[in-house]
């Protein structure tokens, strides 16, 4: 704070002794209390008005350049037993002391919160607890921040300073969750911010975007059961139309990563849209129709599932089919699926897990539909690069290399090599380099 701005605040709520100083005295220099005994101005002073007269003498000495003897008029009227001068000059020795960085920010908010048990009821508590919220924000105390600006604007709700009061709560909530969020402000305690302060979410896109951006961060951490939570208050009670089928979908996704299909068959639900909002884009509803499918699927729905994803040629899709006749032990099925996954020939490159684990999988689909010159072919086509990949032994094992293998080996290889890759795996696979909010 600059001398002027705590010149500004020392004079404030004064009273009627700074003006009478200023008035006996000019607008010059003022003699000083201490020569009040050979000053017959100063004859019928009582110490009241010698404290206030300190206070405001004090202000004008720091705007004239003086800060010490300002300084030494402060702690005079401090030291004093008129309590509002008192009160008056403690704050003004603080602001001097967190302008010359004689005082951190957290000795100032020590000394603040007492001086506030000191006085309350006017503006001058006003001014305390605006000040204590900068403070509280420098010191990532946001909670503190946004209480003390919230209590301000509730004590004195009239007049322009509640309503920058209330503005400034604003933007500190907004800062919180602009973006990827306050890095300061851990998750957890961002959303616990959010729930007791929701009143201050913007209407419209931007608070659909803050909201959006704390989803990312619960999710981030695994934190799966409140991103949902904040997911399903949005669609149920800020969306309409186009937006609350995309976020609908997001909420189901959600849903679906914490293993709970039928709360993601209810999202889907209520976030459906009719009449001339139901003309949503088309890769939002390929998204809600896949996302049912698996929904079904895994609530043993199997036949509907399927039916779902009828006419969808997409690579998600052959996953998520290949998954559902992989759990339904409908290995043909699984072998058609599983083929549209594989490129004919492996790549020119060492393979990458999730490619040495699909191909794995097509030679269990095969073995156990007893394809054997389809198996033979994968081997030929594949067996060199497999070789070389993180699942070659398995490979070897599953081809037979020229011998029959036996069912029960089989088996002890699927349950190494588990099930087909999973249509929710593509998802978290995405979800470790990208946000939530961009997965639609």
């Amino acid at each position: 704070m600059n001398s002027a701005r705590i010149a500004t605040v020392c004079v404030l709520g004064a009273g009627r002794a700074g003006g009478r100083w200023r008035a006996r005295s000019g607008v010059g220099e003022v003699a000083h209390p201490r020569d009040a005994a050979t000053t017959a101005g100063w004859a019928h002073v009582d110490e009241r008005e010698l404290a206030q007269f300190k206070v405001v003498q004090g202000a004008l000495q720091l705007a004239n350049g003086e800060p010490e003897r300002a300084r030494e008029l402060w702690s005079e009227a401090r030291d004093g037993i008129h309590r509002p001068s008192q009160a008056r000059a403690r704050l003004a020795l603080i602001d001097l002391g967190l302008e010359e960085e004689t005082l951190s920010p957290t000795a100032a908010i020590a000394e603040l919160e007492r001086l506030r048990f000191a006085w309350r009821g006017d503006l001058f508590e006003f001014t305390l607890l605006r000040k204590l919220a900068d403070l509280y924000v420098q010191e990532n105390r946001h909670r503190d921040a946004l209480y003390a600006l919230r209590e301000a604007v509730s004590n004195f709700p009239d007049g322009a300073a509640a309503r920058n009061a209330a503005q400034r709560m604003r933007e500190i909530f907004a800062e919180i969750y602009r973006g990827p969020g306050d890095p300061d402000v851990p998750p957890l305690r961002a959303l616990a911010l959010y729930q007791e302060f929701m009143e201050l979410t913007p209407v419209g896109p931007q608070g659909d975007r803050m909201i959006a951006g704390l989803a990312d961060r619960l999710v981030e951490v695994d934190l799966l059961d409140r991103a949902g939570e904040l997911l399903e208050g949005q669609v149920r009670y800020r969306l309409e139309g186009k937006e609350k089928a995309r976020i609908g979908a997001r909420l189901a996704l959600v849903r679906l990563l914490d293993h709970d299909p039928e709360r993601a068959l209810e999202a889907l639900e209520v976030s459906e849209v009719e009449g001339p909002d139901a003309d949503i884009d088309e890769s939002v509803a390929l998204q809600r129709r896949q996302l049912r499918a698996r929904a079904l699927s895994d609530v043993g729905r199997t036949e509907e599932a399927l039916k779902m994803l009828e006419g969808d040629d997409s690579l998600d899709a052959e996953h998520l089919r290949a998954d559902i006749h992989w759990r339904q032990r409908q290995w043909p099925q699984a072998v058609d699926s599983l083929a549209k996954l594989i490129p004919l020939l492996p790549p020119r490159r060492p393979m990458e897990l999730e490619e040495s684990q699909l191909v794995v999988n097509l030679a269990v689909a095969l073995m156990l539909s007893e394809k054997t010159v389809d198996l033979e072919d994968l081997n030929r086509r594949y067996g060199a690069a497999m070789a070389k990949g993180p699942h070659a032994d398995t490979f070897k094992l599953l081809v037979g290399d020229g011998e029959k293998v036996a069912v029960s080996s089989i088996a002890d290889e699927l349950s190494k090599v588990g099930q087909a890759q999973d249509f929710m795996a593509n998802y978290r696979e995405r979800l470790r380099s990208t946000e939530l909010s961009e997965a639609n």
